[in-house]
Parts: structure tokens; C-alpha cells; sequence
């Protein structure tokens, strides 16, 4: 998105919000230390950008950015909500990101991205069996971030 761009200002402005309430939101983009603190082997990182909105020719793409865009569209009153009344953004200024989002979002001359990050790994064939027993537990091996 360029420097400019509405909705990459809306953006930064949320994760400074989340990182003022102790919460990182690019924390998907450095799994590997623990991915490897839990053991794990072969860690790899694959970074795909995906299209926000339905501009893109690719009648694959155009619906993963169509699904995208509408998942902005739900989360982002609960971003300008409670984490920039922390920030100190007051009610009348949250409104009106909110309704600049909404606007840029039905833009479709603006091509847009955003790079998401999956991970993969392998637990070591040698790695220990771990007991899940008791409530509520699995048989699968839990990794807290």
C-alpha cells in the first residue's frame, strides 16, 4: 500500500493501539524462536499476499479478497471500540476512522495486500509423549505463544 494509503494509516493506528494494551499484532510474523523453543524441527515461514477487496482479475483471488475485505469490515468497529479509547483517541475521531474504512474499503481502483505468514513444522520424530490428561485436554501436543 502506498505511505498515504487510508487504510495502511487505519492499520498502523491499530497496532500502536494493540501494542498500548501489551498486545503485538505482527507477532505472527516471528513465530520461529518459539516454534523452536517448543521443540520443533524443519521451521519454515511462507509470506503470501493477499488481496484486500474484489479487484483482482483472478476469479480465486478476487474471492479471497472479497472474504478479506469483509472480515475488515466486521473487525473494525471492534478496533476503533475499547483499544483506541485506550490510545486516547476520543469517540468522535474513532467514528470517523471507522467510516473512512468502510469508504476506502468499497474502493476498488486501489490495489491492496496484505502479507499474511504461515508456518510450518515438524516435532522431532525422538520428541518426548506428553500426558494430556485431565479436563478439557487433547491427544495433541500444545504450543503456548
Amino acid at each position: 500500500m502506498p505511505k498515504d494509503d487510508k487504510l495502511k494509516a487505519f492499520y498502523e493506528l491499530v497496532v500502536e493501539a494493540f501494542a498500548g494494551l501489551g498486545l503485538d499484532l505482527h507477532k505472527g510474523r516471528d513465530l520461529k524462536p518459539h516454534l523452536e523453543a517448543a521443540g520443533f524441527k524443519d521451521i519454515r515461514c511462507e509470506v503470501k499476499k493477499i488481496p484486500v477487496g474484489t479487484w483482482p482479475k483472478d476469479k480465486t483471488q478476487r474471492l479471497i479478497g472479497l472474504y478479506l475485505k469483509e472480515a475488515v469490515e466486521q473487525v473494525a468497529p471492534a478496533f476503533t471500540g475499547k483499544p483506541f479509547e485506550a490510545h486516547g483517541i476520543p469517540r468522535v475521531e474513532s467514528e470517523v476512522w471507522l467510516a473512512t474504512v468502510m469508504n476506502e474499503l468499497k474502493d476498488n481502483t486501489k490495489h491492496r495486500y496484505l502479507n499474511f505468514y504461515f508456518w510450518y513444522a515438524q516435532k522431532p520424530l525422538d520428541a518426548p509423549e506428553h500426558d494430556h490428561a485431565g479436563p478439557g485436554s487433547s491427544s495433541e501436543d500444545e504450543v503456548s505463544i
